[in-house]
């Protein structure tokens, strides 16, 4: 016998807790969706106590609900809301600065990460409440970890009675109530639209350490991103030439080394390259780099002249004046496409440390 999925209706709400009971009415009426088994409240600190203050409880709007339309019993406790945290690790207030906005990115993709790898979990998603941040990120990690049987909606309810307080969903019985307007109206005849939404599903094409790892938001789009675009970049020595796809970047010697010598460390050692600070000189860096061009410029290595400028060791000038020319010629032949294979700094704060954003599985040195 096939066992039962357990469905779990997961939801964005900032400061209307109704948009939960609108959607939980929609799926209980609607005889091509089911009731959920489990429901997820993702919010803010103010979204949880309004949720936890309207919806909860035994006299709560889930409950009346639930009574009203004789639904089974539906797990929804405290530890069904899930209240984003700030950087302190503080339930956090409301999403205004860019720390607010990683944080919320992370850890509503490390949820949804988490509670995808239960192929019997069947969810549906609403991303109606809370910010358009909110709404993004959810509708993002669905495209990352969503499965066939996950479903994306949007809960639309008539104009009269939204962002009245005092609505929930349709009553079976009259229940007048006035709306913001002042005008009267019977929660009996209000109509409220479950749109479901088409979603790309990524997750058949990523690979185990991007669905399964705790990679935080940027580092799973990063790998997600490199993974659709596959192995695309083709370093040829001979040629000095850059390939993308069906795309080639025919590069001078001096920025052909440079360009090799970075994804030579990144693929040696899985990290980037640290540039020199201003007004110092790297001996390390010079004898890497001139090692690399001396197979590339050959016969004429002895007398070049950016040999005989490196005498001293490479400082920030150097470094950053082939970077930037580089950039340049691989948007020339690339476009847009070029800032995947652009050289670009991956350091923390002030570290400069630069490699190109891909993995080493993806770059081809022939």
């Amino acid at each position: 016998m096939k066992k039962q999925k357990h469905k779990i209706l997961i939801i964005t709400i900032g400061k209307s807790p109704q948009v939960l009971t609108e959607t939980l009415y929609v799926m209980a009426i609607d005889k091509k969706l089911a009731v959920p088994d489990e429901i997820y409240v993702l919010t803010t600190k103010d979204g949880a106590k309004k949720s936890r203050q309207k919806l909860m409880s035994k006299t709560g709007e889930v409950a009346k609900l639930c009574d009203e339309y004789n639904l089974p019993k539906i797990k929804f406790t405290n530890k069904n809301i899930i209240t984003i945290k700030d950087a302190n690790n503080l339930p956090m207030e409301d999403i205004r600065t860019e720390d607010d906005n990683q944080q919320t990115a992370d850890q509503i993709t490390n949820f949804m990460r988490v509670i995808c790898q239960d192929d019997n979990n069947q969810l549906f998603v609403c991303l109606s409440g809370g910010r358009k941040t909110f709404s993004y990120y959810m509708g993002m990690a669905m495209t990352l970890f969503g499965r066939e049987q996950d479903v994306l909606s949007h809960v639309l309810v008539d104009k009269d009675y939204e962002f009245v307080a005092d609505f929930f969903y349709p009553t079976k019985q009259a229940k007048w109530l006035k709306n913001n307007n002042g005008k009267k109206i019977n929660c009996q005849d209000a109509k409220i639209t479950l749109s479901q939404i088409p979603y790309i599903r990524l997750r058949e094409i990523l690979t185990a350490p991007i669905i399964n790892k705790n990679l935080n938001f940027t580092e799973t789009v990063t790998d997600a991103q490199n993974k659709v675009l596959g192995n695309l970049l083709h370093i040829n020595k001979k040629q000095r030439t850059v390939r993308l796809k069906h795309y080639t970047c025919k590069l001078s010697p001096v920025l052909f080394s440079f360009y090799l010598w970075i994804i030579t460390n990144q693929k040696n050692n899985k990290t980037g390259t640290i540039c020199p600070p201003h007004h110092t000189y790297s001996q390390k860096h010079a004898a890497e780099f001139l090692k690399i061009y001396q197979e590339v410029k050959g016969k004429y290595f002895d007398t070049d002249t950016t040999k005989n400028g490196l005498v001293d060791g490479m400082d920030n000038a150097f470094f950053m004046e082939k970077k930037s020319r580089i950039k340049k010629e691989l948007t020339k032949t690339f476009g847009i496409k070029a800032r995947h294979i652009w050289i670009k700094n991956i350091g923390i704060r002030n570290a400069c440390n630069y490699q190109v954003p891909l993995s080493n599985d993806q770059i081809i040195i022939e």
